[in-house]
């Protein structure tokens, strides 16, 4: 019950109190799974459910706060004009894909939540397309853990290739929803 409750945490506070990405967490949780010491459904339902709601956190302070989000001081400095530029750029544009493409692109993700927030993206949207790529992402890093074992922890130690890996996977599904959307009538897309 400990290592749940610890994975519940670890997930929500990723990227927040914890200054590392779920995924090294979702690995470690990975190599417990293949151990036979975490149940491999229960670990995806925790874990899923503490990211989703670390992600609609921010989600929701963007909506809130709206353009101040993406024009703030503080907010440009703790998380990067530049970086907050180009998502803003991509969510105007985005709507379902800029969902999944933020939750896949590494280092980005808590950023690009707020975006999505603070542009408009409708929550509706957002906590479909959201909680699609959580489940996604959240299966395949515990997934990789399992397989890999200990052996894929200097994988993640390296975020390049990590990063890489994940876009590659999820932004090209992400980019050729968000196509196929473009082109529905009733896509959402503000």
């Amino acid at each position: 019950m400990t290592s749940y409750l610890l994975l519940f945490v670890s997930c929500l506070s990723a990227g927040i109190l914890l200054p590392m990405p779920e995924d090294l967490v979702l690995v470690a949780a990975g190599i417990q799974i293949g151990a036979g010491e975490l149940s491999p459904l229960l670990a995806v339902g925790i874990a899923a459910v503490g990211v989703f709601l670390r992600d609609s956190v921010f989600f929701t302070a963007g909506r809130l706060m709206g353009d101040r989000a993406h024009r703030h001081p503080r907010a440009r400095r703790l998380l990067g004009g530049e970086r907050l530029d180009r998502m803003r750029a991509l969510a105007d544009r985005g709507g379902p894909g800029f969902v999944l493409l933020a939750r896949s692109w590494l280092g980005m993700r808590t950023v690009g939540m707020l975006v999505a927030g603070a542009v408009g993206i409708d929550a509706r949207t957002f906590v479909v397309w959201n909680g699609v790529g959580v489940l996604v992402s959240v299966t395949l890093v515990l997934a990789l853990g399992c397989v890999a074992g200990p052996a894929a922890l200097p994988l993640l130690q390296q975020p390049l290739a990590w990063g890489v890996a994940l876009l590659v996977v999820l932004g090209l599904a992400g980019l050729a929803l968000f196509r196929s959307l473009q082109a529905s009538p009733r896509a959402g897309l503000r």
